[in-house]
Formats: structure tokens, C-alpha cells, sequence
């Protein structure tokens, strides 16, 4: 098994699969669509992250692209997430 730098051993993953987000749960049996535009991944990211008062932590794996880039700091996405 891979060691990750979180304290609890649940953790839920998003992924991408055609033009669907998914969230990924290790404490559910199916996946759970999160919804189909990138407005809908960035209102379920800032739910779970300001959400119930637990500790939620958020790790990125990206392309060797985006990484390089830095694309994935983009402040316009930012800008859009914290509006809504």
C-alpha cells in the first residue's frame, strides 16, 4: 500500500470518467456522481472543505503538465470558488 500523509485511514478521491465527476468514498460500495461541469466539482470541493467542522485535508495528483504549468493554481478557478 502506497503511505499517504493523512491521519485517518477514510478518505474519498474525485474522478473524472468522460464528462462525469465522480466522488470516490472509502466508506461507500458505489461511487457517487458529483455532477458534469467544473462548477459542480468546485461547489462539492468547497462544501467538503468548509464544511461540518472535521479536519479535511486535500491532496492534488496532477499531470507531469499541469504540475509544470502550475494550471492548476489558476486564480480565475479560484476567483469562481469562492463566489459560489
Amino acid at each position: 500500500m502506497l503511505p499517504t500523509p493523512f491521519r485517518t485511514k477514510h478518505w474519498t478521491a474525485v474522478r473524472r470518467v468522460g464528462d462525469t465527476y465522480y466522488e470516490l468514498d472509502s466508506k461507500r460500495t458505489h461511487p457517487l456522481t458529483i455532477g458534469t461541469s467544473d462548477s459542480d466539482l468546485l461547489r462539492f470541493l468547497a462544501t467538503r472543505l468548509n464544511g461540518d467542522g472535521a479536519q479535511t485535508e486535500l491532496l492534488l495528483v496532477v499531470t507531469a503538465e499541469v504540475f509544470r504549468t502550475g494550471s492548476w493554481k489558476n486564480d480565475s478557478v479560484t476567483e469562481t470558488a469562492e463566489t459560489s
